[in-house]
């Protein structure tokens, strides 16, 4: 994994940034996508994919678009910050704004005096990820000021042809849904009913003694090795099947979307490789700059919200993993009581 190396060149280009709006963060998404975890179509695949620590690549994948979105999304709350400082002088401005943008500047004027810089920064994330899209023109930086060249007018209409690529408010709900983190302490209905069904049958094995020792009259008494060894096994292929399952929702699921959203970011490099992230744009076209942030954060988050999969997929595996090692060292368990004279 490369994503030390991304990271260090973001920072060196964040540190470079000037006093002015920096809408465009200046890391395309090529290299990301050619190095970030990638789960696979069966659980024992993802996790010789991700190798010895997976838990380590997707919390290091985390880290390059938490870099790039800062960047974004600073740039668009210093903007929201003059733009309810002046409705705030003249109250007549708040007309420029959509009753959307206007719930979004209520809703960030009650929560800046509660936090310093940083806690604003995170809860304008939450606030900017219900933010409309740019083709409805309910955005004031989506409103544009004047004509734009003809290629500038070129470069708007690809930039809503990659923001209507993907259902962006259908997958952040599901995205959320799917995410292990939101649901902690959820226990899946389907996995109690295998507990109970293992402790219901378990108590229909009989008990019977065994000789402690191979060769020595000392006996114990336990429930019969030979049909533990089956009634594990039997459940381990139950949960594994379980497991296997899960895993095909969360990584068809996961497929599909990647795939829209891969197709997004590489059309948005293409555009940013254009304009020279912005930089070449003629002095008519400027006003695009705050569009190729927005939908550049977006393409980001997502890749975030991929990622939260990404991580949930790991945990399954990892669980089914763990399952089935406890399984095979007690099936071995019972195996070792089982001998001639028993």
């Amino acid at each position: 994994m490369k994503i030390k190396r991304w990271i260090g060149v973001a920072l060196i280009q964040l540190l470079a940034i000037t006093g002015s709006a920096q809408y465009i963060a200046e890391t395309g998404f090529a290299d990301y996508l050619l190095n970030y975890p990638v789960p696979r179509t069966t659980i024992t695949a993802t996790l010789q994919e991700l190798g010895d620590n997976p838990d380590q690549a997707v919390m290091d994948a985390f880290k390059l678009p938490k870099i790039q979105r800062d960047q974004i999304l600073k740039a668009f709350m210093d903007k929201v910050k003059a733009n309810m400082e002046a409705a705030n002088k003249n109250k007549a401005l708040l007309a420029r704004y959509s009753t959307e943008e206007q719930k979004m500047m209520r809703s960030f004027r009650s929560i800046m005096s509660m936090y310093d810089e940083e806690g604003q920064l995170s809860s304008f994330y939450l606030l900017m990820e219900e933010r409309p899209l740019v083709s409805t023109g309910k955005l004031s930086w989506s409103k544009l000021p004047g004509p734009l060249s003809a290629a500038g007018q070129a470069y708007y209409q690809q930039l809503l042809k990659i923001e209507t690529k993907l259902s962006w408010p259908v997958f952040f709900k599901e995205a959320g849904e799917k995410d292990m983190t939101k649901h902690m302490f959820y226990i899946d209905p389907e996995i109690q009913a295998l507990n109970i069904r293992l402790e219901q049958d378990r108590a229909k094995i009989p008990m019977k003694k065994i000789r402690v020792f191979e060769g020595m009259d000392a006996t114990t008494e336990i429930q019969d090795p030979v049909k533990m060894m089956k009634l594990l096994q039997d459940d381990n292929e139950r949960r594994l099947r379980y497991f296997q399952n899960k895993h095909n929702g969360l990584y068809a699921w996961w497929k599909q979307q990647e795939i829209v959203v891969r197709a997004c970011a590489t059309e948005m490099d293409a555009l940013l490789e254009t304009t020279g992230f912005g930089n070449k744009l003629q002095p008519a076209d400027r006003a695009l700059l705050p569009v190729i942030g927005d939908i550049q954060e977006r393409i980001w988050n997502a890749l975030v919200k991929l990622n939260s999969i990404t991580r949930t997929i790991v945990t399954n595996a990892q669980t089914a993993e763990a399952s089935r090692k406890m399984t095979a060292e007690s099936v071995e368990m019972y195996n070792k009581m089982i001998s001639p004279g028993n």
